[in-house]
């Protein structure tokens, strides 16, 4: 519990966005990727809310899961192994629709290689 509210409070505070798309995070210090801004539309070209908080160069924890935004996850070039948790901020269907399919991948594939928590 107190790793998570470290991480938490690391984000908030020392947290830099990613300035352009297709850039990458920085090697260190903490860094938050948006996978996706959009919400529920279909046509508007965006994956739905998604991010991703980097922590020296690895992805430790994925908020928020919308349509779309597990492709951005695995377009970014990190693995669910990485992660140390999920977090979500409620589970209506433009943040939290990605969510089946991840734990259908950890149950059927074994994707995950350690406990994450969610």
């Amino acid at each position: 519990m107190r790793k998570q509210a470290l991480y938490i409070v690391l984000l908030l505070l020392f947290g830099r966005p990613v300035r352009q798309a297709g850039s990458t995070c920085g090697k260190e210090g903490v860094w938050l990727q948006v996978l996706g801004s959009g919400g529920r539309e279909l046509d508007d070209g965006r994956a739905s809310t998604g991010y991703l908080n980097w922590q020296e160069s690895k992805a430790r924890i994925l908020i928020d899961m919308g349509t779309g935004s597990l492709l951005r996850f695995e377009q970014s070039g990190t693995s669910l192994n990485d992660l140390d948790m999920i977090l979500m901020s409620h589970l209506h269907v433009d943040h939290s629709n990605d969510l089946p399919v991840t734990t259908a991948l950890r149950v059927r594939f074994t994707v995950l290689s350690r406990q994450v928590i969610l």
